[in-house]
């Protein structure tokens, strides 16, 4: 809700006589107790967002180790018993542990510039 565009709207309502002085008023009370409660609200749903950014680049940070250790035990397989099925599992591993960093050094940097916009006391800066 916009706060100017609901004064605006009580004006007009007031102007065409729609509203009395005293139920504008009071209409205006109403609307500018809101405010900071709109506010604070606004500021937990921030932080709601950080919170589940910082979970998603954890689980990316945790699935990239999982298969970098997967494709290190593929390239161990391998090199013991060379074949084409050991060099493929390798290979695709490698492969999706390299997807699986970049995907994280993403996030990281996005998480970085979700929070630089959050101050040291959590409030938007």
């Amino acid at each position: 809700m916009n706060i100017r565009t609901e004064l605006e709207k009580l004006v007009s309502l007031r102007e065409r006589g729609e509203l009395s002085q005293a139920e504008s008023e009071q209409a205006k009370g109403l609307l500018l107790s809101d405010q900071p409660t709109e506010a604070a609200n606004g500021h937990k749903e921030v932080e709601q967002d950080l919170e589940r950014k910082r979970k998603k680049v954890k689980t990316q940070f945790l699935t990239a180790i999982f298969a970098t250790v997967a494709a290190l035990f593929g390239g161990v397989s391998a090199a013991i018993a060379p074949g084409p099925v050991n060099s493929v599992i390798f290979a695709m591993w490698l492969i999706a542990s390299t997807l699986w960093w970049v995907d994280y050094a993403k996030g990281k940097a996005e998480l970085g510039k979700c929070a630089s916009g959050v101050g040291e006391s959590g409030v938007l800066g």
